[in-house]
């Protein structure tokens, strides 16, 4: 498990920030305890030829332990459970989750790499638990990639195309329903240093 601690903000009258603890700049402290999920990944690396490998692996993450988020306020009265008004508990109802990749790299010369690759990525929730705090999608990744080597310094660009699938949603919880899409890409670059000859 992992505790945190923060400070809220509320957006009300501020004659009334006596009346609910606040102090003058309409603030009050929480803590909230979340869960920390098991990981797991296994995958292997096949050398196919003296240029070329092929790799592949499994992850798994226990995403169903974060059923639910519950902020303990020190004084603000804005919670919704009636044995303590200040404990807000919002359901999340995560499940767990599967990633697929698959991945290859041929060595065109011994200082030029080229890569490519694909994975599969699954949201942690269904469509009715869709929250927009943090949007997550089902999707497919397609990822290249070259790979350049000066000497004992290395140097890597990636790129990454993602499709999402898109949702449409009606969380009972916190009333927000609609429909949701998305397109990203990702770049990455970089830089490694070989110290063994």
């Amino acid at each position: 498990m992992e505790a945190s601690n923060g400070t809220a903000t509320f957006n009300i009258s501020p004659a009334l920030y006596p009346n609910l603890g606040l102090n003058a700049n309409g603030e009050d402290k929480f803590k909230a305890t979340l869960p920390l999920v098991d990981e797991y990944t296994i995958g292997a690396t096949y050398q196919a030829t003296e240029k070329w490998k092929i790799s592949a692996d499994f992850n798994y993450t226990g995403w169903e332990k974060y059923q639910s988020l519950t902020l303990d306020f020190a004084n603000a009265p804005v919670g919704n459970q009636p044995s303590d008004p200040t404990v807000l508990k919002t359901p999340k109802n995560f499940h767990n989750t599967k990633t697929f990749r698959v991945g290859t790299e041929y060595k065109i010369n011994p200082k030029i790499a080229a890569r490519a690759g694909w994975y599969w990525d699954e949201a942690p929730y269904t469509d009715e638990n869709f929250i927009p705090e943090t949007p997550s999608f089902d999707a497919h990744v397609i990822t290249a990639g070259l790979g350049f080597k000066f000497g004992a310094i290395g140097v890597d660009f990636a790129a990454a195309k993602s499709f999402p699938k898109s949702r449409v949603f009606d969380n009972p919880n916190t009333h927000f329903a609609g429909q949701a899409k998305a397109q990203t890409y990702y770049f990455g670059l970089g830089l490694n240093y070989n110290i063994i000859k």
